[in-house]
């Protein structure tokens, strides 16, 4: 059972959307997430077993079905990722199926968030957050990195927009630190017309027209 009690790290947020439709942002919560490492030989049949997906094997690489995405972290560990908060996608199996293999597998749904971009300026929008190369010719649908955005380390996925208006990315970003993020995409969106978000707490964007605002 749901607990009616749970709050997702952007509650007090509301998604949001230029009048042209150019970028949109918003935040897909409680979307179950697992960390798993130990050897890709090993993991790969009990993960494909339960998951239905192989594990990717280098950089940058993803793999997935309509249920769940896999992402490459490092040689030795993944982020496991329900597509949908609807999805079928249990810790405890994943857990039980690698149970006897020298392996760490860990729930970490509620830990991170995920803030979606999508819309035609999506990729301009992302280069203003990131020294990240986001351009087509680096950074393809299926592409994953864990990188810098702003002060926040967050692990980005590229993928195609559903509504065939553009690219899409979705931004993995520690609870704590989601809002700080949240406010950092509104600002690099300004220019398509979003309005600025004021940063709840005591982080700050350390941007100049923010700099200015609290002068």
């Amino acid at each position: 059972m749901t607990d009616e009690r749970r709050r997702s790290p952007l509650a007090h947020r509301q998604a949001l959307e230029d009048a042209s439709g150019r970028i949109t942002i918003d935040e897909k919560p409680f979307r179950v997430m697992i960390a798993v490492r130990g050897d890709a030989d090993a993991l790969d049949p009990a993960i494909e077993s339960c998951c239905g997906i192989p594990l990717p094997r280098a950089v940058g690489k993803t793999t997935a079905n309509a249920r769940c995405r896999a992402i490459w972290l490092a040689p030795d560990e993944w982020l496991i990722m329900a597509r949908d908060v609807e999805a079928d996608l249990d810790p405890q199996v994943v857990a039980q199926a690698t149970g006897a293999l020298h392996a760490q597998v860990a729930d970490v749904t509620d830990y991170y968030t995920t803030i979606d971009i999508s819309g035609p300026a999506t990729r301009d929008v992302l280069a203003k957050l990131t020294h990240y190369d986001t351009h087509p010719r680096a950074v393809s649908a299926g592409h994953a990195a864990s990188t810098l955005f702003g002060h926040a380390t967050a692990i980005f996925v590229m993928r195609d927009d559903e509504g065939g208006a553009g690219a899409a990315a979705e931004l993995i970003v520690r609870r704590s630190l989601a809002d700080y993020l949240w406010c950092l995409a509104a600002d690099g969106a300004r220019e398509f017309g979003l309005a600025t978000q004021e940063p709840v707490g005591k982080v700050r964007l350390h941007l100049p027209h923010f700099e200015k605002q609290s002068a």
